[in-house]
């Protein structure tokens, strides 16, 4: 016999609002897990985009961090999945956009990864730390600087970043920098050095920002060796 946990999940999958609405009204419980499930009604409106339903959750008690069990919020749900109007009802009501899941994976860094750069704005406006680090050690900005190269979410994610944590390395022991050198992009560097990056820094194979100067073209290399000059 399906339980009314079970219901409420479904109406929710179905886009129901009446019947999501009928149900709450009755007492169904929305932070209940349905059984052999591994999310609650918030996360599967999340996920589908759904805000109107995920508001009315919210209106009747759902927790906006109740996470799975590998602590996967409604919140990453909606991230992942490019839903910019779910991702701005969670925050609203109080959705912790630095919560990470079991593996450190944030709801800032799966909508950079993702390339859904509005979501990603969005989280960022609410205070997400684009320094905070996955069990990897890449952040935010080293993602987007990687797969981005540059553009307004890497800007913005360098003007939200706390430059004591620009040096931070990943697992690779690469720094946004670094990255941004690989990228051959002289704006995206100069502005990394003007906040103080260190250019001295090695990663794990004892190569540190000259990997420019190894790849790059010749212009590209004088103009490296300039802003190194500029900016010590």
């Amino acid at each position: 016999m399906i339980t009314v946990e079970e219901e409420l999940m479904s109406a929710v999958s179905e886009g129901d609002k009446e019947r999501v609405g009928q149900l709450l009204l009755e007492g169904v419980d929305p932070n209940v897990f349905p059984p052999m499930t591994d999310s609650t009604p918030l996360m599967e409106a999340s996920r589908g985009g759904n805000f109107e339903i995920a508001r009315l959750l919210l209106d009747n008690g759902a927790n906006p961090n109740l996470a799975n069990s590998e602590n996967w919020t409604p919140l990453m749900a909606a991230a992942n999945n490019g839903h910019l109007g779910t991702a701005d009802t969670l925050l609203g009501r109080k959705a912790d956009p630095d919560k990470q899941d079991d593996s450190g994976w944030s709801a800032l860094m799966a909508a950079v990864f993702k390339r859904y750069n509005g979501v990603a704005l969005r989280i960022l406006t609410a205070g997400a730390k684009p320094h905070i680090q996955d069990k990897n050690k890449t952040n935010a900005l080293l993602l987007a600087i990687k797969i981005h190269g540059t553009d307004t979410v890497v800007e913005a994610l360098l003007d939200h970043m706390d430059p004591s944590y620009l040096d931070i390395q990943d697992s690779y022991g690469e720094t946004a920098l670094m990255y941004a050198c690989k990228k051959k992009n002289l704006k995206l560097v100069k502005k990394i050095l003007s906040m103080g990056a260190n250019s001295t820094i090695s990663n794990n194979v004892n190569i540190d920002h000259n990997v420019c100067i190894i790849i790059g073209n010749i212009p590209y290399r004088m103009e490296i060796q300039l802003l190194r000059l500029q900016m010590s």
